[in-house]
């Protein structure tokens, strides 16, 4: 969880895919939230963070920033439940500390899980795990 430009630079395949409605798994500082959330082409963004404490440290500000255009929901990824009949345009995944291939199993399933409701989507790094 940074802001630097490495990381930002992880997350541009995320800011332009975004359109409609968007899904993303993770909050985080909010760098992708905020990116995906300015673009006029967005109507919506929702945030599930299974972190209170990520949450509590980030919420106001982003509420103050977009106001409606942004959800936030203390959930987790693997066990949210959609609501019926809502289907997401893009949807980002970015739960992990770290970049590695361990985690490949964990976005296989999350991208089946979110795949009968979306549009597109991607994982943060996945293109670099599959590599390692």
């Amino acid at each position: 969880m940074s802001d630097t430009p490495d990381e930002i630079r992880d997350f541009i395949i995320a800011m332009h895919h975004s359109i409609g409605h968007v899904l993303i798994n993770g909050l985080g500082l909010g760098v992708v939230l905020q990116a995906v959330a300015k673009r006029k082409e967005v109507e919506s963004v929702t945030v599930i963070e299974l972190s209170k404490d990520v949450i509590n440290l980030a919420q106001n500000h982003y509420h103050k920033m977009f106001k409606e255009k942004i959800q936030i929901i203390n959930d987790d990824a693997f066990s949210f439940k959609t609501p019926k009949g809502k289907r997401y345009n893009y949807v980002w995944h970015d739960i992990w500390d770290s970049i590695c291939s361990d985690n490949l199993e964990q976005m296989k399933t999350l991208h089946r899980k979110y795949g009968r409701i979306s549009d597109a989507q991607n994982s943060w790094c996945r293109y670099q795990c599959e590599q390692r």
